[in-house]
């Protein structure tokens, strides 16, 4: 059985230790149809992507994007059945009120 979210502990170990401080963590439980394919066409840069070849196209079952104010978007599915990721958004604390307009504006979006 699969599980979504494979590399989070790994994750957000690594960004502490390369940012030298402690990030926060936003699961967003609202819908969004935001994808991997998505974040890369709006030039948010791609730190980790799995995906899996299924009749020659790509799925993407996980990945995680920067934002250019190192907000970092992680998005995961499941299976390949899922149309729709859930998504966590890790930041430094500074940035809450960033992370609240970048909510909305994917929210809006998807």
């Amino acid at each position: 059985m699969s599980k979504v979210f494979k590399i989070d502990d790994l994750f957000k170990k690594n960004l502490s230790k390369k940012f030298d401080k402690v990030f926060c963590e936003l699961k967003v439980s609202s819908y969004t149809s935001i994808s991997p394919d998505f974040l890369m066409t709006k030039n948010y840069d791609v730190e980790y992507l799995d995906s899996i070849e299924n009749n020659g196209t790509l799925i993407h079952m996980e990945g995680i994007f920067r934002h250019r104010s190192n907000i970092y978007l992680y998005l995961s599915k499941e299976n390949t059945m899922e149309a729709s990721y859930q998504l966590k958004i890790y930041y430094e604390v500074d940035k809450l009120d960033e992370v609240n307009f970048l909510v909305k504006n994917l929210i809006k979006l998807g």
